[in-house]
């Protein structure tokens, strides 16, 4: 039985000319299914965090800084929504934006490196255009 590389499932679907796992959305072709290859980079799902057999981030360290750049998209967006629906209301006390931090690094079992890497980026550059948006309404992200 063939079985998904990332996350391990045997739950693999037909889809198109290969495969895909219906648990992480990986995507594999016909000879990779064959051969049990790994998908191929660009069909990897970015959007969750996976875990490292060896090495990686620690997992609190980790869920905690996620947690406040989700916090602070949070707070941002109904900053624009008040500037937007009530521009004259008063606003909610801003919260310090959440900096880079060193998260430890682990042995085993941790959140893999490029992942935790890829998805802050991406929670950073929401940030940063929310906040370019508030400053063109006016207000003071």
């Amino acid at each position: 039985m063939a079985k998904c590389d990332i996350c391990g499932s045997e739950k693999l679907i037909k889809a198109g000319s290969g495969y895909k796992c219906s648990v992480c959305g990986a995507e594999y072709t016909k000879e990779q299914i064959e051969g049990q290859g790994s998908p191929a980079p660009e069909a990897v799902n970015t959007s969750f965090l996976r875990v490292s057999r060896f090495g990686g981030f620690d997992k609190d360290d980790v869920l905690s800084f996620i947690d406040a750049l989700n916090w602070y998209i949070f707070w941002l967006e109904g900053e624009k929504e008040r500037l937007t629906s009530a521009p004259n209301s008063a606003p909610s006390p801003k919260p310090d934006r959440p900096t880079k931090t060193t998260l430890r690094t682990v042995r085993f079992g941790g959140f893999a490196k490029q992942d935790v890497i890829a998805y802050a980026d991406k929670l950073s550059n929401k940030i940063s255009q929310l906040e370019s948006e508030i400053k063109a309404l006016g207000g003071q992200g």
